[in-house]
């Protein structure tokens, strides 16, 4: 092989690689001309040579590919390590924290959230807490709680505290009481309507001019429970004619009789969401915040409430949102099909749970080097799951034992088999995992799949034999192994296990495992080959698998 044959070939092995096995030709020319500058003026006759070894390398399988770019060029397989992420300004002493609403499990938009702000708070050797923002006892649910908590130890993430806004109810709602005695807060009674009007029109309710005595009995009377939901809340008073709506004299407090999960029915007035994270802000001292850029217009409102209280304000980072094309990614949403039936739970393998990605055989340090490639922008960005699926394969492919899997299957009789005809596999081809043992004789059936089944075509049934097709006949015609020869997988129809395995879209297909499955074990990630990475779910009569990726 030439040189720049050579050069052409690992090229194009790393671009299929890195992209789900396909390389394109566009993306190796800029290879290419950086490693010899000469080339560029030899585009033209470039193309044709890449073309050929596209081609070529997109019909190899994934294994293959990954077998022979570890023998031409290795040092592409290696992880380079990389910066990034910017560093942090003020990056001394770093205090950092994830704030889960206990209303949902955790999806991978909070994963960002969470592994962005844990990131940088072990990157320079700082406090990192989890504070449940459970000040809505309408949303929070105790089934919550332990489950957003296994799933970030599941991720990897590990913390210093875990902070309740329920436990500091107490001393929030004497602070609102200090605001008012301060004349900086007033209880309003006024109708939705007339304060949605009000602050549209930038003008003041009654309420804004009570005397702070009579503020005080109000707000009494609201800790009491003598008002019903919506006829009293607290407002900062602040700015009507402010040119930020935010500013126009918030609420801070409102009553709710829904018991909480935590404190019961001790409370009837709870603090809002703007008040309770400034608040805790001053409570966790944290010096930094990476956050969604949704909150943006949050930002003002809520430095005035730190100010309010000598508060030191955090740092704040805003990034745009990301979202998987084609999935559903708003914790809303997924709420909703789940409590609606359209998904079976809230780990079905159509939605972006930590749940469901775990579920699928995902492992969780893909996951975290997935997120921290999408960075800080505050562009809202669309990532293809592929992308996630690269990252997932380069962790499982070098420990994944591989099996046969045929879901759609047509019956051959063997012929013509040499007398003790016995091959010996290895379950994985780089590892020392095991080995499947094949004894094969006349008369002996194997499944293959319906969409390798040509009458009259000569294939070869992988690691084990050469066959032609005829008919319902498979004829052995050696074990040699042919270049350019169709490799097929097959089972052999004596010890076929029933299997099932349960796709990204939540459909099933049924079909034949290798008998060796059956020393398998649930959460066993393996890769059928020439199908796909499977997780095992159940090891039951007909064993589950859930598929992950190609």
């Amino acid at each position: 092989m030439s040189r720049l044959k050579e050069s052409i070939r690992k090229w194009v092995l790393k671009n299929a690689i890195d992209h789900d096995g396909k390389a394109v030709v566009g993306a190796i020319i800029p290879k290419l001309i950086g490693e010899n500058k000469e080339l560029k003026n030899k585009v033209k006759e470039l193309i044709p040579l890449i073309k050929e070894e596209v081609e070529k390398v997109n019909k190899m399988s994934i294994d293959d590919q990954i077998k022979e770019l570890k023998d031409l060029a290795p040092e592409l397989l290696e992880k380079k390590e990389q910066q990034l992420l910017p560093d942090l300004p003020h990056g001394k002493e770093v205090r950092m924290a994830f704030l889960p609403e206990p209303s949902k499990h955790l999806h991978i938009g909070h994963a960002k959230a969470c592994i962005m702000n844990y990131y940088y708070a072990r990157k320079y050797n700082g406090k990192f807490f989890i504070r449940f923002e459970d000040s809505n006892p309408e949303k929070a649910k105790l089934e919550f709680y332990d489950s957003i908590l296994e799933d970030l130890k599941w991720l990897g993430v590990d913390w210093d505290e875990v902070h309740y806004i329920s436990d500091y109810f107490d001393v929030m709602l004497e602070d609102i009481k200090g605001l008012i005695e301060r004349d900086k807060a007033y209880v309003c009674t006024c109708d939705v309507e007339t304060i949605r009007e009000g602050r549209r029109l930038k003008k003041a309710c009654p309420c804004r001019s009570n005397t702070k005595e009579e503020n005080l009995k109000r707000y009494e009377r609201m800790l009491e429970g003598k008002y019903s939901e919506g006829e009293a809340i607290v407002r900062l008073k602040i700015d009507m004619a402010h040119k930020n709506a935010a500013m126009r004299d918030p609420a801070i407090a409102r009553i709710i009789l829904t018991p909480h999960p935590r404190t019961g029915s001790k409370y009837k007035v709870y603090p809002l969401y703007d008040f309770a994270t400034a608040y805790m802000n001053g409570v966790e001292k944290l010096t930094h915040r990476i956050r969604s850029k949704e909150f943006e217009l949050k930002k003002e409102l809520q430095d005035y409430i730190h100010d309010l209280f000598g508060i030191k304000k955090p740092f704040i980072f805003e990034i745009g949102r990301f979202n998987l094309e084609g999935k559903i990614a708003s914790g809303r949403q997924i709420r909703e099909l789940v409590e609606s039936g359209e998904v079976s739970s809230w780990d079905d393998p159509r939605l972006t749970t930590l749940k469901a990605y775990k579920r699928r055989g995902f492992q969780p340090q893909a996951i975290f080097n997935f997120i921290l490639q999408t960075g800080l922008s505050k562009a809202e960005a669309h990532v293809s799951e592929d992308v996630l699926a690269a990252e997932n394969r380069k962790i499982i492919d070098p420990i994944a034992k591989r099996y046969f899997f045929v879901h759609d299957p047509v019956t051959l009789e063997l012929t013509n088999i040499p007398e003790n005809y016995e091959v010996e596999v290895p379950l994985h081809p780089d590892k020392n995992l095991g080995v499947k043992t094949y004894a094969i004789k006349n008369g002996d059936k194997v499944l293959i799949e319906r969409r390798d089944y040509i009458n009259g075509k000569t294939v070869r049934l992988k690691d084990l034999m050469n066959i032609e097709i005829k008919g319902k006949t498979g004829k052995y015609i050696g074990n040699e192994i042919i270049k350019d020869m169709s490799k097929i997988h097959w089972v052999l129809d004596s010890k076929k296990v029933k299997v099932v395995v349960v796709m990204p879209d939540a459909s099933e297909l049924e079909g034949y495992a290798e008998e060796y499955v059956l020393d398998l074990k649930v959460d066993d990630v393996i890769q059928f080959e020439r199908f796909g990475f499977v997780r095992v779910d159940d090891m039951g009569e007909v064993i589950r698998f859930y598929f992950a990726h190609k």
